[in-house]
């Protein structure tokens, strides 16, 4: 598998029972599907950098949907799922270009496609990451109950996006050159954002991540920052394997410094936060990978240097004193989810009801509106419907403590099940972005395509092993 291309089967060649039918085989190249994927972003980040989000867009849209089309004429559907990964980025930054719904759209079209043509691997899938079938499970039931409480159909809907974005990862984790080529594809979309947005900074945002256009915000930097995050963590842990570059470290070392420069800009606490805990989780547990956090640090040192040498060292000392500084309180630190946390431990605590169940799912924003009007000193959003900006938030709130409990128990068995892979496989990767997806949703519902990237590559380590060989 060293070379750039490879023969793929959409049906695994070896199974428990022998498959009926044809098994279609074709040639995947890494470099090709790399650089139809820059085909779709390059110009959209182009148009991004003159200050033309609109058109950028449009742009983007019109080709990635003729990029699917394409993929989908000529047989080549796991290159479907790879765009749906590679292309995350500018996907979340300008569904609104389209229509809001565009990803799911997006993903019911390929995921559908792939069962009807594959429906085979799909239940192979299945089989072999059981632990992802409750996630299929809670997200339709939370969606149906959210629907019944709110009749908004729109409550919830991005639960279908995470969960579908985790099953299109778990498809193309039965060969690692696929993996690798929409993680690669990922990282690459996630720096032509952060470029695009650099000659904005300071004009309409000092945080990269975030522009001013057509009246309105554009992104945010989390919205950047979790896949440079996660970019920072699939290249330095593991050796960079999950992305196909174990025997390419100039490669690997040179995307390092330029993915750690990005990630410093964005200046996002959440994704500092979510790559410090891969490098302590690499520290303690990665025995045989210890001595790279010396190189990690030689090198990341020389990322940091070079944008504090830069015009934009400001921006990244401004973003450590926003997070650090001892002057600030703590509702500032935490852009008033300290306000969200007080109102939902109020309304959790309102009666033995809403302790038990809660007050129904996709009711968050209600309850904030109503109960942050009751409580002297909040300020951030006091009487509006707002989101609730943590997953363990919501589900306290919306269905309060038997939710909890289901959220809880899933998250330990899937830990216990990781805990045990690690000392099988010395995979540390899996262990390390479950944790990074646990600390993310502690800031953000989590309930986004990027999320479930992140979580996906933490269930990696929740498979069970089948006869089979990787097609």
């Amino acid at each position: 598998m060293n070379s750039p291309t490879a023969t793929l089967s959409q049906t695994p060649r070896i199974l428990p029972v022998p498959p009926r039918g044809h098994t279609h085989v074709y040639r995947f190249s890494v470099r090709w599907f790399l650089l139809q994927s820059l085909f779709c972003t390059l110009p959209a980040a182009g148009l991004l950098a003159t200050g033309h989000p609109a058109m950028a867009g449009k742009c983007f849209w019109f080709l990635f949907a003729f990029s699917l089309l394409r993929a989908a004429l000529v047989g080549h559907r796991d290159e479907l799922l790879c765009f749906l990964i590679s292309t995350a980025p500018f996907m979340n930054l300008l569904r609104s270009y389209a229509f809001y719904n565009v990803i799911l759209a997006a993903y019911l079209g390929v995921v559908g496609f792939y069962f009807l043509v594959s429906s085979q691997t799909c239940q192979l899938t299945m089989r072999r990451f059981k632990l992802f079938i409750a996630v299929v499970v809670w997200s339709g039931a939370y969606y149906a109950l959210s629907f019944l409480s709110t009749h908004d159909y729109v409550s919830n809907l991005r639960l279908f996006e995470f969960t579908f974005s985790i099953f299109c990862l778990l498809l193309l984790s039965r060969n690692r050159r696929l993996l690798g080529a929409a993680l690669i594809g990922m990282i690459f979309s996630a720096w032509l954002v952060g470029m695009a947005m650099i000659p904005q900074m300071g004009v309409s945002s000092d945080r990269l991540g975030i522009m001013e256009a057509d009246g309105r915000s554009l992104g945010n930097p989390a919205q950047l920052g979790l896949p440079l995050a996660l970019g920072f963590l699939m290249l330095v842990i593991d050796r960079g394997q999950w992305l196909d570059l174990e025997n390419k470290p100039i490669y690997r070392w040179s995307m390092f410094v330029m993915t750690t420069i990005l990630l410093a800009l964005t200046t996002s606490r959440m994704s500092w936060l979510v790559a410090f805990a891969g490098l302590v989780i690499l520290l303690l547990v990665g025995k045989k990978q210890r001595a790279k956090i010396l190189i990690i640090a030689l090198f990341g040192v020389i990322a940091i240097n070079l944008v504090l040498l830069s015009p934009y060292g400001p921006v990244l000392k401004r973003g450590w004193d926003r997070t650090f500084s001892d002057t600030r309180s703590t509702r500032k630190k935490t852009s008033g989810r300290s306000d969200q946390w007080i109102v939902s431990e109020y309304a959790f605590k309102s009666s033995l009801s809403t302790i038990v169940h809660g007050y129904g799912p996709g009711m968050g924003p209600e309850v904030y509106a109503r109960y942050s009007r009751e409580i002297p000193g909040i300020t951030y959003g006091a009487g509006k419907k707002v989101a609730l900006h943590s997953l363990f938030m919501q589900v306290m709130v919306e269905a309060g403590v038997i939710g909890l409990l289901l959220l809880f128990a899933w998250m330990a068995i899937v830990f216990v099940r990781l805990v045990k892979d690690l000392q099988i496989n010395k995979a540390v990767l899996p262990i390390a972005c479950f944790l990074g997806y646990v600390l993310t949703v502690i800031t953000i519902s989590g309930n986004d395509i990027t999320s479930g990237v992140l979580l996906g590559l933490g269930l990696l380590g929740t498979g069970k092993q089948l006869k089979q060989v990787h097609s």
